[in-house]
């Protein structure tokens, strides 16, 4: 659950804070917040077609340590290995 975010389309950087509430065995809960900045890196071309990187950290909230990042390529149709 999202309850805001301030976006700075120039910079392809948005910061938002998180609220996740997840069911657990035993009838546990397991809630957690957290205010994380994302990062959209620039399309970068590679050898058989380009690749984006999605780069995410929490500065403040429940955990020490939540950073990460997502990797998406779009291959060229006529690239072969």
């Amino acid at each position: 659950m999202i309850y805001f975010s301030v976006c700075f389309p120039k910079y392809l950087k948005f910061v938002y804070f998180q609220i996740g509430e997840q069911n657990l065995a035993f009838g546990l809960k397991f809630k957690a917040k957290g205010v994380i900045i994302v990062t959209e890196k620039q399309l970068e071309a590679i050898p058989c077609g380009i690749r984006r990187s999605i780069e995410f950290e929490m500065v403040e909230g429940d955990f020490k340590i939540f950073k990460g990042a997502w990797q998406m390529e779009e291959v060229s149709s006529t690239w072969t290995h």
